[in-house]
């Protein structure tokens, strides 16, 4: 399984608009700048760090699931886990291990 960074920049866009914000608002919300922003949404920008993701996340109010993989966080998928508040849990190291392995599961 591989990443798929133009669905990813496509969910960010798609959301972003539903919220009536600009890349630039989207960009101050989530402490990033609006040039990295441009570069997520046209899949120019290979290597999305967990930090970005979530802070993305959190600007838009979507979980990690949503924006990775197109899961939306209804009742048909209250099953899965709300990654988000534990990555929150983690420090620096523990974050890098975490990518690693997403990674790693990804690159199958």
């Amino acid at each position: 399984m591989s990443i798929k960074y133009a669905l990813i920049g496509e969910r960010i866009s798609a959301k972003r608009k539903q919220l009536k914000l600009t890349q630039a608002e989207l960009a101050e919300k989530a402490d990033l700048t609006p040039k990295y922003i441009s570069k997520i949404e046209s899949s120019k920008n290979r290597s999305l760090s967990i930090k970005s993701v979530l802070q993305i996340c959190g600007a838009l109010d979507v979980s990690p699931n949503y924006l990775l993989l197109g899961i939306k966080d209804d009742d048909e998928n209250a099953g899965y886990i709300d990654v988000t508040q534990k990555l929150k849990l983690c420090d620096a190291k523990q974050l890098r291990q975490v990518s690693k392995f997403i990674d790693a599961v990804t690159s199958e």
